[in-house]
């Protein structure tokens, strides 16, 4: 339902034509914590719960989609290096992940 037809805005960079990038989505504390913990669940994000929780939570789907990308792509990172992945140890990266309290899902 969200379609983006628009052009990408190009920039002339030292006289090459360069994509203008959106910039980076900065995610609030309660946003973090509900993805994280949708995350933890075992089956994947499926479309209609992901136009859910996207809704829910005030984000596009797209940014939904990424962040779960992301975050799988961070833990097969970590578990190819051989370390545990950050849901059962303390990571100073992501301090919401371990010690933010349980806010509902949904807020209305």
């Amino acid at each position: 339902a969200e379609k983006e037809v628009a052009e990408p805005e190009v920039r002339m960079v030292n006289g090459k034509p360069k994509k203008v990038r959106k910039p980076r989505t900065i995610y609030s504390s309660f946003q973090l914590a509900a993805l994280q913990r949708r995350f933890q669940k075992p089956q994947s994000l499926a479309l209609p719960e992901r136009a859910e929780l996207a809704a829910s939570l005030g984000l596009t789907q797209t940014q939904v989609k990424i962040w779960f990308q992301n975050k799988r792509s961070k833990i097969k990172k970590i578990m190819k290096n051989g370390e545990m992945p950050p849901e059962h140890s303390p990571s100073s990266s992501d301090p919401m992940a371990c010690n933010s309290p349980q806010s509902p899902a949904v807020w209305e």
